[in-house]
């Protein structure tokens, strides 16, 4: 139980950080393309494609570093890939 209350917090922790690393990715590419005012949403879908897939890769490279492959890779199927704008991909 303990360990996977761990392995919970550990996800959570991933997904916090990574959303604050891509919002901060996506708010400077936003300030350098002229499009300051818009949220992230809509800096992430006004991206070409193979930029917002470069954005998304990202995130697996973080969670293969940090040793939770697995675990993002599972919830990434789940509702939080919405979160990190994936579903724009499909």
């Amino acid at each position: 139980m303990r360990k996977q209350k761990r392995r919970c917090q550990s996800s959570l922790t991933f997904e916090n950080l990574w959303q604050e690393w891509l919002d901060t990715k996506l708010f400077i590419t936003g300030k350098s393309r002229k499009m300051e005012g818009m949220g992230d949403e809509e800096i992430f879908k006004s991206l070409p494609a193979d930029e917002r897939k470069a954005l998304l890769v990202k995130k697996d490279d973080f969670a293969a570093k940090a040793g939770i492959e697995n675990s993002v890779r599972a919830v990434m199927s789940r509702e939080i890939c919405s979160c990190s704008f994936y579903y724009f991909l499909t």
